[in-house]
């Protein structure tokens, strides 16, 4: 059977005879973990940077290239990022990069789902559910305080009322 591979950025993906009938979600190989961490991203790590319904990629021949922590520039390497998840022993952060990143290096959602390889494209997803709920829990529903990042889960809590808001991503 035949093998894709990319490499670029530092992140290499494997994909046999990518099928465009099966769902993203359809993972062959790769095992997807959720737990929630609270830890710093590695230079190996990929970063899921996102602006509205777009993410920081590369588009080459219908391939989804996702940068490494490494490959940031100084200042993206700034912006405050969260532990998303792992495929396989690859971790994943995400972050907004609104007003950060020029529009032509962004790929719209409707881009890259219907990409190749499908281990990117299901990061991608994810990453963007995570952020959208990032984003719309930044204040707290109760009283409108401005939320902080939990320590010990994947969830928001108001320091005024003690509300929790948990992803459930």
């Amino acid at each position: 059977s035949s093998v894709d591979q990319s490499t670029r950025y530092g992140v290499e993906w494997k994909q046999e005879n990518t099928r465009r009938d099966s769902m993203f979600q359809d993972l062959e190989h790769a095992v997807y973990h959720n737990p929630f961490q609270n830890r710093t991203p590695a230079d190996s790590d990929t970063v899921l940077l996102y602006e509205a319904d777009a993410v920081f990629a590369k588009a080459d021949d219908g391939l989804l290239n996702l940068p490494s922590f490494g490959s940031l520039s100084p200042e993206l390497k700034e912006l405050p990022l969260h532990y998303a998840f792992s495929l396989d022993e690859q971790s994943f952060f995400f972050g907004d990069a609104a007003g950060k990143i020029p529009p032509e290096r962004m790929v719209e959602s409707r881009a890259y789902r219907q990409m190749g390889l499908k281990e990117a494209v299901f990061a991608c997803a994810v990453g963007e559910s995570l952020h959208r709920w990032d984003q719309a829990n930044r204040f707290c529903g109760r009283c409108g305080h401005p939320m902080q990042d939990s320590e010990t889960e994947r969830a928001r809590v108001c320091p005024e009322s003690g509300y929790i808001s948990i992803s459930i991503t």
